[in-house]
């Protein structure tokens, strides 16, 4: 570990610091909730994509 980050807290408290740094230049995601909404459902991106799946059917038992 380096020198400076030898307490726990320091450390914690330098991945914080950077971290809000690099926070001041992120960009939202484009389409916001509707994106977040379809990540959380499951829905597969590729190269940022999406990529509709079928819908599967459901085998009924006899």
């Amino acid at each position: 570990m380096a020198k400076r980050a030898r307490v726990r807290e320091n450390a914690l408290y330098l991945v914080f610091k950077i971290v809000e740094r690099l926070g001041q230049h992120w960009r939202t995601l484009n389409g916001g909730v509707t994106l977040m909404t379809l990540v959380l459902a499951g829905e597969r991106f590729v190269d940022g994509i999406l990529v509709r799946q079928p819908p599967r059917e459901e085998v009924r038992a006899a």
